[in-house]
């Protein structure tokens, strides 16, 4: 039985006779190696380059985006128009530019421009993640009840809550979509939404106003008396 010095030797031999032929074989082919390492290092470059400028971008864009905010919420609503507009046309790979184009629909459908607003959330759409995606599509339901298509509303918020109904903007689709059902003369289809909305959500301001809406608290009997003899 072989020792175990024997062994170590014979690894330490093999170890040898390995990086012999390693240095044998960069010799025979000493272009094709500084080559390699040459085309290797221009990866790694460009891979460090490529990450801080697109660190760069991303800091920029957003830094862009707060600003904008600033501006809005502070009343100039052209200038943050306009710092949102270079977002999109300057940061196009940053993760800023859909929520930058939802905030432009924010702002048009604060102005009352329904239709450009809707248009702002559907190019917003085109960027989103996975997370942003409910949000723009609940935006994209209201500018139809803002406009008062009362068919297209009911449609989208009924789509919304098929595909996301564990959303956190669900309780308020379900509340919209009972009211919009309403407006649109379909007072049973209202009433179930409302009733549905009491069972899902029983300990929330959504249940009270569905409470509320479905039960109005009737006048007194004595005052409306006073009142009608007065």
């Amino acid at each position: 039985m072989p020792s175990s010095t024997w062994v170590e030797s014979k690894k330490q031999a093999e170890e040898i006779k390995k990086s012999k032929a390693a240095v044998d074989w960069i010799k025979e082919n000493r272009e094709t190696f500084w080559g390699s390492i040459a085309i290797i290092a221009a990866v790694i470059a460009f891979i460090v380059f490529f990450t801080a400028s697109y660190a760069k971008v991303q800091k920029n864009a957003w830094q862009s985006l707060f600003m904008a905010q600033q501006n809005a919420y502070g009343g100039n609503v052209d200038q943050a128009l306009k710092i949102i507009g270079d977002i999109a046309k300057n940061y196009g790979r940053s993760s800023a530019v859909p929520f930058a184009v939802m905030m432009e629909g924010d702002i048009n459908f604060a102005k009352g421009n329904f239709e450009e607003a809707e248009k702002s959330y559907e190019h917003a759409m085109k960027k989103a993640d996975s997370e942003l995606v409910p949000v723009l599509l609940f935006n994209i339901a209201k500018t139809y009840e803002a406009r008062r298509n009362w068919d297209e509303t009911i449609k989208a918020y009924e789509n919304f809550l098929k595909k996301y109904p564990g959303h956190y903007t669900a309780p308020e689709v379900h509340t919209n979509l009972a009211i919009v059902y309403a407006r649109a003369g379909k007072n049973e289809q209202s009433k179930e939404a409302f009733e549905k909305i009491m069972v899902l959500y029983p300990d929330s301001v959504w249940a009270d106003q569905a409470k509320s809406t479905l039960n109005p608290p009737a006048a007194p009997a004595k005052e409306n008396a006073k009142k009608s003899k007065k």
